[in-house]
């Protein structure tokens, strides 16, 4: 499995629904696991909420994430929003 670029990621994430789940994800990013994803997930400052036990992604939110310029992850969701405001 080839990790796809942010572009292919935006591209594909189009047919996916508004909210993702961890599944949708590890099909997204090519990767093998949900701990994997996770770890992706909180490392890369990607807003998510939490229902039971499950991680719910607005799509929203990766756009953003694959949008923005190559830099250092926003550190609030706060920055994200910015971010996305300048690039939308």
């Amino acid at each position: 499995r080839k990790a796809k670029s942010g572009s292919e990621v935006l591209n594909v994430l189009e047919q996916y629904p508004d909210i993702l789940t961890t599944d949708h994800l590890i099909e997204i990013l090519k990767v093998k696991s949900k701990k994997t994803a996770i770890k992706w997930l909180k490392e890369n400052s990607v807003f998510y909420f939490r229902v039971g036990h499950g991680y719910k992604i607005p799509k929203s939110g990766l756009q953003v994430f694959f949008r923005r310029p190559l830099v250092k992850s926003a550190d609030t969701l706060k920055d994200s929003l910015a971010i996305y405001k300048k690039i939308a």
